[in-house]
């Protein structure tokens, strides 16, 4: 994932910054936590409760330390940092505030649930991959929106409206569609 890679970029241009030098034991404490974010980003699977805990916590840990970054300007670490953000965020969504829609949606599984997935496994033929990917953009909420419907439906608009957003950031994280509002 990208979180790893984010962390070394992050370490080499945070320790030769002046406007953290009278936070730097709280910064050097704070990146040791984004350190554990990437790996545990490495490794986190949703349907994994061991995992989803442990990232939750040291996200948590993350967003309360962030703040000694906070005069921070260069743009590859406001990056690093957003992004990181982003997926703490995310995942403890769809780990805690989501988690009863997803048990319901589990037990109700349709075609459009059965067949939404917005992150196809990469293959090695690029050609076809990019089409794959395509495919998946066009119909990144499902085929003609059905995931909208079925959230909304089964859980509510809320429920629903906190999918999509959390949905959309972790596209932003990986990249995978570009999205003209976005």
């Amino acid at each position: 994932m990208l979180l790893p890679i984010l962390f070394f970029l992050l370490i080499g241009e945070v320790v030769s910054k002046s406007c953290i030098d009278s936070n730097r034991p709280k910064v050097i404490k704070c990146l040791e936590t984004f350190q554990k974010v990437a790996e545990a980003a490495g490794d986190y699977d949703l349907t994994n409760a061991t995992t989803t805990k442990s990232t939750n916590e040291v996200c948590g840990k993350f967003k309360r330390c962030s703040p000694a970054f906070a005069c921070e300007t260069e743009q590859k670490i406001v990056y690093a940092l957003n992004m990181t953000l982003l997926f703490c965020d995310a995942a403890g969504f769809f780990t805690n505030e989501f988690l009863p829609c997803q048990i319901k949606l589990d037990s109700k599984t349709t075609e459009c649930s059965r067949a939404w997935n917005p992150f196809p496994a990469q293959i090695e033929d690029k050609k076809k991959m990019a089409e794959i990917q395509k495919e998946a953009c066009n119909n990144y909420f499902g085929k003609d929106n059905c995931m909208r419907e079925e959230i909304i439906r089964v859980c509510g608009a809320k429920q629903w409206n906190g999918f999509r957003k959390h949905h959309l950031a972790l596209n932003t994280i990986i990249g995978a569609c570009h999205f003209k509002d976005e």
